[in-house]
């Protein structure tokens, strides 16, 4: 029994991983991924991160999972983010950017990431309207991130 802490890093992830599975495990086979960002990668995502998560794959069906439920929950959560929004309850409100947060700074979205944090920030102090007038900016962060890491998806 194990503990790592959201978001998500590589390394600790590894380190654990390596205590915890044999030697012989397909994980343990798996080809190093490089950790240098390839020159023009979208600046969305950090490619460190995404790189060390590892390729999808047979290997690292793990990442294909964490890629697909991240795909799949966050139009959920971003939906009902706009609905606690509505009613102003600022529990769920800080909830789900919270998630949304631990979510996308797993995947090295640094982008959603700090503008999650900055919106539960704004929420926890209870400045709803302005969280609010940043919902498309969020919305397009989400856009944008859901074309880059669909092909990841496995």
């Amino acid at each position: 029994d194990d503990y790592i802490p959201k978001p998500l890093r590589p390394k600790p992830l590894q380190v654990l991983m390596a205590r915890w599975l044999p030697e012989s495990s397909p994980l343990a086979d798996a080809p190093e991924m490089p950790l240098i960002p390839e020159p023009g990668e979208d600046p969305l995502i950090d490619p460190r991160i995404l790189n060390a998560l590892g390729e999808p794959g047979p290997a690292n069906a793990w990442v294909s999972g964490l890629v697909g439920d991240f795909l799949e929950d966050t139009p959920q959560r971003l939906e009902a983010l706009k609905e606690a929004l509505r009613r102003r309850d600022s529990e769920i409100i800080i909830r789900q950017l919270h998630n949304l947060k631990s979510n996308s700074g797993t995947l090295g979205a640094e982008v959603m990431m700090n503008l999650c944090q900055d919106l539960e920030t704004l929420a926890d102090q209870g400045r709803f309207t302005e969280v609010e007038d940043c919902l498309p900016a969020l919305r397009a962060s989400w856009e944008n991130l859901r074309t880059l890491l669909a092909p990841r998806r496995g």
